[in-house]
């Protein structure tokens, strides 16, 4: 381009450069190099450059007003010939319709009447004015580059307008043009014109071939360019320490790339505004998200704002677990269908272009497979919910918040809690103080997050079991099917079973420490149990790991009354006559003989609670013991 525009520089003829591209492909980067390498350049005679807007003006008289104004403004400064300044305005003045003289008073008249006998003095005709401007350009020989970006923006009468000064007025010698468009946006606005007529999409061609001589289109941009510039995006994100991608991420976020984002960030500018949001977006973010989740997420946001905030009103039909492929009958197959119509006429109706539906329907698949099995109409199975992933209920506030709102509480914080009981200095630790202000407030969160990092570090320092131990004895009595203790249980379990035999004796130790027996023996339950679903097989303890939880347990139960028991303390009681039924059995006679044969039967008799009701029932229920 730059090549082509200098050789023009020193030609007489006025020539129209036209650099035709799609919105967002980089037109007005290409031509600001073309200006600053036109300002810059030291060939003489050195080129003018002026930057005409059509946009900024209010209406047609105006705009034709300032096109000339700013050709004036060209040739202005001492070093600049005065002659051609009067004369561009003088040209101007004569080529304005009659009624709007108002509009260019400015040009050296003092007022609407005076250029009215101006322009009725023959020696101010078209003709005569700009044969002397042409005059003047030629001595001058400077030569000029007018530049109109974004000529599609303006509304149809000022395109039109714009053009003819471009054509037929403007085309002065030494004076050339740099037009930059999106072709099929003017074609467009021009069939709405009456020199063209609607739909007459062929005229509207031939018209703009009639203003331009040399045509720029600027190449799509290329799948590997894409490529590289997203590539280029991701690694100054990770280097300004905003977002490290795992390998797993990398492999995640390519399959979405290829899958649905790469057909939308087509464009310098699409990549650039995916970035932008991003470097906004990342540092709010820190380590609370799934990675990938996230930078799916901005990309609906930035390219798809309304279907963004339908999925914060949606969040119910979308948070959960799909259905099991074991019940996927003709019935459910007719509902997912249903759901996925629907689904499809919200996501039209949110304004997305119909060839963009199927890309945004597998973008939301891809952060919810509850959504992707309705859009699919077909069973998700292996389904499991990714860590810090939008799909869980505890983290998809989150990611439409941009932080951690107000009743959560920072993963981090959880690390730092953690942290703080492995080397020692929970005393001096604010994160530990967070989350018992945070266990208050929503035990059930906490608890959930506990664990899972619990499972992610496999921590075997003691003071971790016994802070853990601490929170599930400070835990409100909860009803529910999962209630948080038995959550901690189930973590701790899962830590057992993966340690070797000395770890485990360690981490005995430290849950009787804690004193407190029914999550000791919840624990041991747990992990001497066989769980299908458990990802380690079960443990045997050792004679002295069971004696060491023993000795809490009788220390515990030593003055028992069978009869005024509470629930849990009867549930840790049975948990510990399947974990130790030697030390169960010893309890239970020496039971006997401190309190006779009924009042030892009165342990057997157990009183059950209906879960899952606000109002819990109490009734009477058999138990049986391993004896």
């Amino acid at each position: 381009m730059w090549e082509i525009i200098r050789y023009a520089q020193g030609v007489r003829s006025s020539t129209v450069f036209g650099l035709v591209g799609p919105w967002g492909t980089g037109k007005t980067s290409m031509i600001d190099w073309i200006k600053s390498a036109a300002e810059t350049n030291p060939d003489k005679p050195k080129w003018s450059t002026v930057t005409f807007n059509p946009w900024d003006y209010q209406d047609a008289a105006s705009l034709q007003a300032g096109f000339f104004a700013e050709l004036t403004e060209v040739f202005g400064g001492p070093s600049r010939p005065d002659e051609v300044r009067r004369r561009i305005s003088a040209f101007g003045r004569s080529v304005a319709p009659f009624a709007s003289l108002g509009a260019i008073v400015g040009f050296d008249l003092s007022s609407s009447v005076d250029a009215a006998a101006k322009l009725l003095d023959v020696d101010r005709s078209v003709a005569v004015t700009r044969s002397r401007l042409e005059s003047s350009l030629e001595a001058a020989k400077t030569p000029v580059l007018v530049i109109i970006d974004d000529l599609d923006r303006v509304s149809a009468e000022e395109l039109l307008l714009t053009l003819k000064l471009v054509r037929q007025l403007g085309r002065l010698p030494y004076v050339h043009y740099l037009l930059s468009y999106d072709e099929t946006t003017i074609l467009d606005v021009l069939t709405r014109t009456s020199l063209i007529g609607e739909g007459s999409l062929g005229r509207a061609r031939d018209y703009m071939e009639k203003v331009v001589q040399v045509r720029f289109d600027v190449p799509a941009l290329r799948p590997s360019d894409a490529v590289r510039l997203t590539n280029q995006g991701l690694s100054d994100l990770a280097e300004d320490g905003r977002m490290q991608l795992s390998q797993e991420d990398s492999n995640r976020f390519s399959s979405a790339y290829f899958g649905f984002i790469a057909a939308r960030l087509d464009t310098p500018r699409a990549i650039k505004r995916y970035f932008s949001q991003l470097r906004l977006l990342a540092p709010a973010m820190g380590s609370e998200l799934d990675l990938v989740d996230f930078l799916v997420l901005t990309w609906l946001r930035t390219a798809e704002p309304a279907v963004y905030q339908l999925l914060q009103r949606k969040r119910a039909d979308l948070i959960g677990s799909p259905r099991s492929s074991t019940s996927y009958g003709r019935s459910n197959r007719d509902h997912l269908e249903n759901q996925g119509a629907e689904w499809r006429r919200q996501i039209s109706d949110s304004g997305t272009r119909p060839e963009d539906i199927e890309g945004v329907g597998l973008a939301i698949g891809f952060l919810f497979p509850k959504f992707r099995e309705a859009w699919s109409t077909k069973p998700t199975d292996a389904y499991r919910p990714r860590t810090l992933g939008i799909a869980q209920d505890v983290y998809f506030d989150r990611y439409f918040s941009v932080g951690v709102p107000e009743d959560d509480i920072a993963d981090d914080t959880i690390r730092d809690a953690l942290n703080a009981y492995s080397t020692g200095n929970e005393e001096r630790s604010s994160a530990v103080m967070l989350v018992r202000i945070a266990l208050e407030r929503n035990p059930e969160l906490v608890v959930g997050k506990i664990s899972r990092e619990l499972d992610a570090r496999r921590p075997t320092e003691p003071g971790v079991f016994q802070w853990v131990a601490t929170i599930h004895k400070d835990l409100p009595l909860d009803n529910t099917f999962l209630p948080p203790a038995q959550q901690l249980e189930a973590a701790v379990a899962l830590l057992l079973r993966s340690m070797n035999e000395e770890q485990i004796s360690a981490a005995v130790d430290s849950l009787v420490a804690s004193g407190n027996s029914e999550f000791l023996v919840g624990v041991l339950y747990r992990a001497t149990h066989e769980y299908s679903a458990e990802p380690t097989p079960s443990i045997a303890l050792t004679e002295r790991q069971l004696e060491r939880a023993r000795s809490l347990m009788v220390h515990e139960l030593a003055d028992s009354d069978p009869q005024r028991m509470s629930t849990s303390a009867r549930s840790a009681a049975w948990s510990w006559s399947s974990v130790d039924p030697v030390g169960f059995r010893d309890w239970i006679e020496s039971l006997r003989t401190r309190r006779g044969e009924i009042e030892a039967l009165c342990f057997f008799v157990n009183s059950g609670v209906s879960l899952g009701t606000r109002t819990p029932i109490s009734r009477l229920s058999v138990g049986n013991a391993r004896i």
